[in-house]
């Protein structure tokens, strides 16, 4: 795959390449409209980045930006899909066309998604190349302060 972009192509918001901290918040299965192939969209909240050059990486800049990356559930993705898992530390095998065993072995985990820019039929978007897990440096400064907490139910927060 080649990455031979012409910066002056890509838009103003694009996510800028590199590496970034993102918490996987969701997932849902699908397939595709035209030849049906199946796929587990992974939703991440991006907690940081790019973190390529920093140096101590509590100097990251934190954001709150979605990003979804989809994992093709085919025999020739199989081994991409394999080190995708290893990244959030899933030891055991997993399903990823059972969305319930997907939701539970990926959400909460905290991995570093590389993103490339990517070209196609004329639009440049940022795309998930690799997943890394993150140092542990990385998941120290993101584990508490900067991951979004819930707030706790009470009998006046309740909708109903």
């Amino acid at each position: 795959m080649s990455y031979s972009i012409d910066p002056n192509d890509v838009k103003d918001d694009l996510l800028p390449e590199g590496s970034y901290v993102v918490r996987i918040r969701g997932c849902g299965y699908g397939t595709t409209k035209g030849k049906g192939t199946p796929y587990q969209r992974i939703k991440g909240l991006i907690m940081a980045g790019p973190i390529d050059k920093l140096t101590d990486v509590n100097d990251a800049q934190p954001r709150s930006e979605s990003l979804n990356c989809d994992l093709w559930l085919t025999e020739g993705c199989r081994t991409q899909n394999a080190r995708a898992l290893a990244a959030c530390a899933v030891t055991g095998p997993v399903d990823l066309a059972n969305n319930d065993a997907t939701h539970t072995a990926l959400v909460g985990a905290t991995v570093v998604w590389v993103l490339k820019h990517e070209e196609y039929n004329g639009n440049v978007s940022a795309k998930v190349a690799f997943w890394n897990r993150p140092a542990d440096a990385v998941l120290r400064a993101f584990a508490d302060e900067r991951t979004p907490k819930a707030k706790p139910l009470t009998d006046d927060t309740l909708p109903f």
